[in-house]
Formats: structure tokens, sequence, C-alpha cells
């Protein structure tokens, strides 16, 4: 999985899968990870199922989650603000951990 550590935060690739039963991580895919979502893709509602799912999964805020590229498709680019300014090392390293788990632990 690539997880691109910027100046503004870590940027990292979720496909989203839409008007799923539930909302779960299904685990890696291509070079990032597959998240079914349970909101339509209908006025953004989709885009913040996915942004508040992956707040909770990682324990972060929603405010620090945001979509980068990919607002209408099913390839997005999500980035993680750093919490502060210079970024913590141990922080990010941890986010980065965190995101890895989410694949490795369903196999």
């Amino acid at each position: 999985m690539d997880i691109n550590v910027t100046p503004e935060g870590l940027i990292f690739t979720v496909y989203a899968q839409p008007r799923a039963s539930r909302t779960m991580v299904v685990g890696p895919f291509q070079e990032g990870i597959k998240i079914k979502i349970t909101s339509a893709p209908v006025d953004q509602a989709a885009n913040k199922a996915l942004l508040a799912f992956l707040g909770k999964v990682l324990k972060l805020p929603k405010s620090r989650l945001e979509i980068v590229a990919g607002q209408n498709g099913r390839v997005k680019k999500v980035r993680i603000r750093h919490g502060q300014i210079p970024p913590d090392r141990r922080e990010t390293e941890g986010i980065c951990q965190a995101i890895t788990d989410l694949t490795e632990k369903l196999f």
C-alpha cells in the first residue's frame, strides 16, 4: 500500500464501493485500500460517510481528513492533515501503521 508523506499530511488511495450492505474495510486493492460504504453517491453522501468511517477506525477527528482527488469517482486520494506543524514523526509513523493495519488484520 502506498502512503505518501507530504508537507500537508499523509495521502493514500481509497477505492470506495457505495451502496454496499454495510460499511467496512474490504482489504488491499491495487495500491490502496478498498472500503464499502452504505451511502449512495448522491450529494457527496458517500464521501462524507467514507471520511466519517476512516476517522472512526483511525481514531482521528473528521476535520483532519479530506478527499483531495476523485470526489466524483470510486478511486479517491484521501489526505490526513498533520496534527501539528512541523509534523510529529511518531504521530506520522503511527498513522501510517494504522492505515496498513486496516488491511493486514483482514488477511
